[in-house]
């Protein structure tokens, strides 16, 4: 009978041990919760530094803000799809004589509840001379999609614009 018991209390006590390892293993199993408002301050960073590397003429910075698989579409030129084709749309932008300046300021930014992508909504500004040599300025509207990478960075999936208010 004295072993029957200790045999149930050790079974009891296993089992509770057991039960409360499982519970704590769920619990910390569970990833945190993304800082959506670090993520939005992060793009809005991002966006900046797009801004300079345009403003700069800097090809290389201009593209490392695309995905591999980039999408760039455009009312003011070809859809650009994949980061190769996206380089050469901002290498004939960057390069063309006319071009003065670009800038950009998103006037939304929203992150998904699962922190893995988001969508800005902004407005943006062309310089570009005209056939006298003028600086004609055009404004118009876009949406940039990010996507979170496997290495923890952000980068554009779709680049679309819409020119004319």
């Amino acid at each position: 009978m004295e072993i029957t018991r200790k045999f149930t209390l050790l079974f009891a006590s296993c089992t509770l041990l057991a039960f409360g390892t499982g519970c704590t293993q769920t619990a910390e199993q569970k990833p945190p919760a993304p800082d959506l408002a670090a993520i939005e301050s992060n793009i809005r960073s991002l966006d900046k530094d797009c801004v300079a590397a345009a403003a700069a003429k800097d090809l290389d910075k201009s593209t490392a803000f695309y995905a591999d698989d980039a999408q760039m579409l455009s009312a003011l030129a070809p859809p650009a799809v994949g980061k190769d084709s996206v380089r050469k749309t901002w290498a004939g932008l960057l390069a063309a004589p006319d071009f003065v300046s670009l800038t950009f300021a998103p006037t939304s930014v929203q992150v998904a509840q699962a922190g893995d992508m988001a969508y800005e909504l902004g407005t943006f500004e062309i310089v570009m001379k005209d056939k006298k040599g003028k600086p004609a300025s055009q404004k118009g509207a876009y949406v940039v999609v990010w996507k979170k990478q496997a290495d923890g960075s952000w980068k554009v999936e779709v680049d679309s614009s819409s020119a004319g208010f």
